[in-house]
């Protein structure tokens, strides 16, 4: 080809990629490599390309079971795994919408699918689906079909849920949608299914809503089966990662201000065991994204102790049985030895304060119940 035509071949597909006349997915699809490159289309050497090309082609060729020569074709760039582009994420976007209005399970979830596919292919993919309004639509999507026949819609919701776990954190207007009273509704009615791979995707998705507003809780909360659904979770574990998300989920109920007392109620009828109570934290350490929010905390390890004292001197202070039991067994494992230790090393004045009550408390009761040798503490101060 002349060499001035060459030239306005190159600037013409330049043009029509920059106007988003055409999409470069188009180009990187159908041009030979000397054009991509000429026209800044690829960042890979035509003579690189090539050869990476055949490398993927020759790999293709023993991979496959049944293999046509006469059938094989060069799809171009493409095939090696190319971004995609913000022309196709507003399109997609534009088709998930349009799906919702018709109540077109099918398009929708095959639309959800494909975009899941794009969030595999590579991390630029996924910031491109994102960055673009994506998991906005996605959430919104999720609204919407909920608040019809959910059985009807099963398949579609599936997919979004699954979807979503891949593009975590959520935020903003995603959480929105997906707080609505008909989403909630949906996600518990998924918890309550037995496909395990739907409840995973829920509650994963749960944490994120949850954690984000806890005046979603007290929603959360009044909807039937909603405890029991996690309950069974707990009980029931069905991996570690829903695990420890469904203990995210209990922390947040039970330690909401206006919610507090009927899930702990609930929890309790329900035969849920102190060693599980407690395990909430524990669970949430126990993954690398639960260590991740400890470790950004800069509160965890005062948090922890605060906690553990708080639950011995509600224990102790408001114990009414005679033979005073709570008093024997923290005695017995030399909880006035370890209290007088923190009061030394120093707490927060709320914590110091529950540590000097119990000390007070305990004091009362060492010369008949503790079973620590005193001298192991020999070089503490003791004002008792």
């Amino acid at each position: 080809m002349p060499g001035k035509r060459h030239v306005r071949l190159i600037n013409l597909a330049k043009w029509l990629v920059e106007s988003a006349w055409v999409a470069l997915r188009l180009f990187q699809e159908r041009c030979e490599e000397e054009l991509l490159w000429a026209a800044e289309m690829i960042k890979i050497k035509a003579q690189d390309l090539k050869g990476k090309e055949v490398r993927v082609n020759t790999s293709l060729l023993y991979q496959q079971t049944k293999f046509n020569l006469q059938q094989e074709k060069s799809e171009g760039y493409a095939k090696l795994g190319i971004p995609m582009s913000s022309v196709e994420v507003l399109e997609i976007n534009s088709k998930i919408t349009a799906a919702c209005k018709s109540e077109d399970q099918t398009g929708g979830r095959d639309l959800v699918a494909k975009i899941k596919k794009w969030i595999k292919e590579s991390e630029r993919n996924k910031r491109c689906i994102v960055d673009y309004g994506a998991v906005s639509v996605l959430a919104a999507a999720f609204e919407s079909f909920s608040k019809t026949c959910l059985d009807e819609h099963v398949s579609v919701l599936e997919e979004i849920l699954s979807t979503l776990t891949l593009l975590f954190p959520l935020a903003g207007e995603a959480l929105t949608y997906l707080g609505s009273a008909s989403s909630m509704h949906c996600m518990v009615w998924f918890l309550k299914s037995g496909d395990l791979s739907r409840r995973r995707n829920t509650v994963l998705v749960l944490r994120e809503v949850i954690s984000s507003d806890h005046r979603r809780v007290n929603m959360f909360l009044e909807i039937e089966g909603a405890i029991e659904s996690l309950y069974t979770l707990i009980k029931e574990p069905i991996c570690p990662t829903a695990t420890e998300a469904s203990f995210v989920v209990v922390y947040h109920m039970i330690t909401s201000a206006s919610a507090a007392d009927k899930p702990i109620q609930k929890f309790v009828d329900m035969g849920l065991p102190m060693r599980e109570a407690l395990g909430v934290l524990d669970g949430l350490c126990s993954s690398d994204y639960g260590r991740g929010e400890a470790y950004n905390n800069s509160l965890i390890f005062p948090v922890i102790t605060e906690f553990s004292v708080s639950i011995l001197w509600k224990l102790c202070k408001n114990e009414k049985r005679e033979e005073k039991t709570a008093f024997v067994e923290a005695l017995q494992v030399g909880a006035f030895q370890k209290l007088l230790l923190l009061l030394q090393v120093g707490c927060a004045d709320k914590t110091k304060g529950q540590v000097t009550e119990l000390l007070k408390l305990l004091n009362l009761h060492r010369a008949r119940w503790e079973c620590i040798d005193s001298m192991d503490f020999k070089s503490l101060k003791r004002p008792f």
